[in-house]
């Protein structure tokens, strides 16, 4: 009951899931996209285009519930809308809900609607657009190089989190939240006067809500690009520098379809930038890899893709791809100090989580990279051992190696129990007793990967390995109840990557695939 020419948001989480940004010239998705309006023009807004929200009249709990609930179940006489669907895209975010430490009713909605129907939701992590103030006079700018005033604004925006925390359904534990990298495809500056905040790629993007998530859970879990966000001086007077978030719809950002200012204009773009995007680039790349798991599981040993809902794999598979990448580098030098550098590690999650996704990294494997997939069901106390053969060229070597393990599922909530998620999987990364790999934990703290669904690790290594041929790294999974009685068989996703530097000369993708026959999966007790 309001005019086309008002529905811009959803018409631009459509646009790139569809088509990416359009200036990248990206090849658009092969399958139908249901899209389900959860907001209008607000009624109070004198502004044109007047801002989009939730209506008035309606709770958002109520109203996305029975959204979902269609899909499934139907509505009374009606048959389930869409009961194939395993992912749902949630570009929202409440701007007066901040995560402080008790989670929302939306958020605890999703982990319930997660479960029961065995979806996975990813939501964006929010947005911040307040203004920025540097500890630095006003008068300093001009003489700041672009490093520095990097390292200024990074180190404003650190300081200002408890203003810029999770927005409203983002800690969600059953989710998988996501968060903009400072990144797109367009090529001009339309903005007199802007400020461009980074001369590095891929940072997270300045106006990124942060972590951590419920009992510390590492949130937001990965970031795709959200468009490159620019300033401008703010005109207010004061001392300090400060500087406003520029927000309207020309470039740079990232191009998607809206409505044109003529009726039946099916061409017209503009730019936008945020953390709904990065969610939205994140539903695309989730369709890509949902075509791997049907052709793996149309292949040889692809039985094993059947036992675990395409949720819980895609979930693993977006994360697997993730690696904090030069935005490490960058962040060290700019917020690390003697106070916090035992916990820096945690400390720089907040901002990145586990880093910026590669789909094309999990979606095929390379002579020097080679991915293997395990999974099942698990029940409280319950263990699954799987084995990954290891290539015995590498043995004796004093090649660079790299490890990546990651496992994710969707656990049953218990809503009286402050602990909430009522199972924790978990693997202990393979470095003791035998290190096998010779290989050292790399970028997320040991301690937070294991505080929500998502367990993401990556370890490296040059030293010398030393292994027989027939030799297995074995990655046990183990399942306990972590809030009150664990009653279901839990399904968990697991997926292990082992690489090589390039320019060494080694095809470890077929040493590995002849052996894999060997690799098996059994169950043990915890006691």
């Amino acid at each position: 009951d309001y005019k086309a020419a008002e529905r811009r948001h959803g018409t631009a989480m459509a646009s790139l899931i569809l088509h990416g940004d359009i200036e990248a010239n990206e090849p658009p998705l092969n399958r139908m996209l249901y899209v389900r309006p959860i907001m209008r023009p607000d009624q109070r807004d004198w502004r044109q285009p007047r801002q989009e929200t939730a209506p008035e009249n309606i709770l958002v709990v109520d109203l996305i519930h029975r959204a979902v609930r269609h899909l499934f179940e139907g509505n009374g006489d009606e048959n389930p809308f869409a009961p194939q669907v395993c992912v749902i895209n949630l570009s929202i975010g409440i701007r007066d809900r901040l995560f402080e430490s008790a989670m929302s009713p939306l958020a605890r909605l999703i982990d319930w609607l997660a479960w029961e129907y065995q979806v996975l939701f990813i939501v964006s992590a929010g947005n911040h657009q307040q203004a920025i103030e540097c500890n630095m006079e006003r008068d300093q700018i001009a003489d700041l190089s672009r490093q520095e005033l990097q390292a200024n604004l990074i180190r404003a925006v650190a300081a200002d989190s408890r203003h810029r925390r999770l927005l409203s359904p983002a800690e969600a534990m059953n989710a998988l939240t996501v968060g903009a990298i400072h990144s797109d495809a367009s090529t001009g500056q339309a903005v007199p006067r802007a400020i461009e905040p980074f001369c590095s790629d891929y940072l997270p993007s300045i106006i990124n809500a942060q972590g951590m998530g419920y009992r510390r859970a590492i949130k937001p879990e990965i970031l795709l690009p959200g468009g490159k966000v620019v300033l401008l001086e703010s005109p207010l007077p004061g001392s300090k520098a400060s500087f406003n978030v520029y927000s309207q719809s020309r470039q740079p950002g990232q191009s998607v379809a809206a409505p044109g200012p003529m009726p039946g204009d099916l061409s017209f773009t503009w730019y936008t930038r945020g953390t709904s995007n990065a969610a939205a680039l994140a539903s695309r790349a989730a369709s890509f890899l949902y075509d791997v798991l049907t052709e793996l599981q149309q292949s040889a040993g692809g039985e094993s893709i059947e036992t675990v809902p395409y949720a819980v794999w895609l979930k693993t598979l977006l994360v697997h791809g993730a690696s904090w990448g030069h935005a490490w580098d960058v962040l060290r030098e700019a917020l690390r100090t003697p106070q916090n550098s035992r916990q820096f590690k945690e400390y720089v999650t907040r901002l990145i989580g586990y880093g910026m996704i590669d789909p094309n990294r999990v979606s095929e494997c390379t002579e020097r990279r080679v991915t293997a997939l395990g999974g099942g069901l698990l029940q409280k106390d319950q263990a699954h051992i799987h084995r990954f053969p290891l290539p015995p060229s590498v043995s004796g070597q004093r090649w660079w190696r790299r490890l990546i393990i990651t496992l994710s599922w969707i656990t049953p909530i218990n809503p009286l129990h402050q602990r909430w998620r009522r199972a924790h999987i978990w693997f202990e990364a393979p470095l003791k007793p035998e290190n096998l790999l010779q290989v050292d934990r790399k970028q997320a703290d040991a301690r937070a990967v294991q505080r929500g669904t998502v367990q993401h690790e990556i370890m490296d290594g040059d030293r010398a390995a030393a292994f027989v041929d027939g030799e297995n790294l074995e990655i046990q999974v183990n399942c306990r109840s972590d809030a009150g009685v664990l009653e279901d068989a839990v399904p968990y996703a697991l997926a292990t990557t082992l690489e090589m530097a390039e320019e060494i000369d080694v095809d470890i993708y077929s040493e590995v695939a002849v052996r894999v026959h060997a690799a098996r999966v059994r169950v043990t007790s915890a006691d």
